[in-house]
Order: structure tokens, then sequence, then C-alpha cells
């Protein structure tokens, strides 16, 4: 089986978020297709003014928000491990041990 005639039903990307091996699917075990060891880059992920939904980019708010990704990560079952953000382009990269 080619994983790749298969990829649109097995990862999900969505507005801040991207999924491997949605609900309903099977997944294998880790080390496997695609349930493998990953670097994730997520875009635009910023926190935003919750009036203005305008990005919030100064010190005490980036910090405040970077620290709810790291948390977002630990507490995911992915084994992951923050790598940076930058809260001027919202760009986040994570590593995953497996999906």
């Amino acid at each position: 089986r080619d994983i790749v005639d298969h990829l649109d039903a097995l990862v999900t990307i969505a507005d801040r978020s991207v999924e491997v091996y949605p609900p309903g699917t099977r997944k294998p075990m880790a080390g496997y297709e695609l349930n493998k060891p990953a670097m994730v880059t997520l875009w635009r992920i910023l926190p935003l003014h919750k009036r203005l939904h305008t990005p919030l980019t100064d010190d005490k708010n980036a910090a405040l928000f970077e620290e709810r990704l790291r948390k977002k990560l630990a507490a995911s079952d992915a084994h992951a491990q923050h790598i940076s953000w930058d809260r001027h382009t919202g760009k986040w990269v994570f590593r995953v041990e497996h999906f």
C-alpha cells in the first residue's frame, strides 16, 4: 500500500493545528509509516487581542503565550519537544517522537 495515496485521510491540517492519524483512522505502532519522529512547523500561531483580534507581540504577552505552547506540548501524548517560536511571525517549531 502506498501511503502517499492516503495522505488526505491520514493528515488533517486546520487553523492552528495539524493532526496525524485523526480519530477513525488506523494508527500504526510507533516507528511505522507516518508514526515516526518528525519536526513540525506551524505558521501564524500568535496570541490575539480578544476584542480587536490583532496579534499581541509585546514581551509580556509573548512570554505568556510561549509558555502556553510549551505546556500544550507537555500535555500531548506525542512526546513533543518545543524547539522555537517567533513572536513576530508566529512560526512555531516542535519535534515529536510519534503521532
